[in-house]
């Protein structure tokens, strides 16, 4: 399983993006990327200008990669996938600073593409400066509502099961699963088919039974291999 960061920027080619990786304090040669002072290193696939960029990042952002952030990235040269070993957040954390440390040296915006979800360069930088648990979800999973509940993508980069809630409004659902996701990953509880949950005193109850992710198929970087929890209303 890989995480996968993609990085649009201004580089013409390949000699332009490692030249930039040098002013950054990384080496780039081949297949991967080092950060030259800690020793970690990442796969790194260059490739050419994508025209569906822009939209991508508008949609996979629900709007908050905007203005001239936005009209950049729709302007990028080329594309960088740096890709990682997923669910380690300790693997994660020189991953974030890879990524974070190009944005001076033409990366004009991080999307995960093993999530479909993309955040402005301001949240990321704060994320590699704190690494925090609620930067962590909001910058690497994505909470999609349906009719009638809500489900995550996008755990799996963090070690943890995806949620699902099913048979509650959608603004209910949507609150208990970001409150669920940041339980698994603040107090790594171990959890039980048949426990409950509740996002707060007072609020709905919430029976668990864990299943495995049929959403996305296992090849599909969106899968989830650690499985899903669903929560049914009490």
């Amino acid at each position: 399983m890989k995480t996968v960061l993609c990085l649009p920027g201004t580089w013409g080619d390949r000699e332009e993006f490692r030249a930039a990786c040098g002013r950054a304090g990384l080496a780039a040669a081949g297949a991967f990327i080092v950060d030259t002072l800690s020793g970690a290193h990442l796969e790194v696939d260059f490739q050419p200008r994508d025209e569906r960029m822009r939209e991508a990042f508008a949609a996979s952002s629900g709007g908050e990669v905007e203005g001239a952030e936005l009209e950049a990235i729709g302007e990028h040269r080329s594309v960088v996938y740096l890709l990682g070993d997923g669910g380690d957040l300790e693997k994660l954390r020189p991953m974030v600073q890879i990524a974070v440390r190009l944005l001076p040296y033409g990366a004009l915006g991080i999307k995960v593409e093993s999530a479909g979800v993309s955040a402005p360069i301001e949240r990321w930088m704060e994320l590699s400066v704190r690494f925090d648990p609620f930067g962590l979800i909001r910058c690497f999973v994505v909470a999609a509502t349906t009719e009638d509940g809500a489900y995550s993508c996008g755990m799996h980069n963090l070690g943890l099961p995806d949620v699902e809630i099913a048979g509650v409004p959608p603004a209910e659902a949507s609150k208990t699963l970001d409150q669920f996701n940041l339980y698994q990953l603040v107090e790594h509880p171990s959890l039980k088919d048949g426990q409950t949950f509740a996002r707060e005193q007072g609020a709905r109850a919430f029976r668990l039974k864990k299943l495995a992710c049929t959403r996305f198929p296992e090849d599909d970087p969106f899968h989830n291999p650690f499985g899903v929890w669903h929560l049914q209303s009490t």
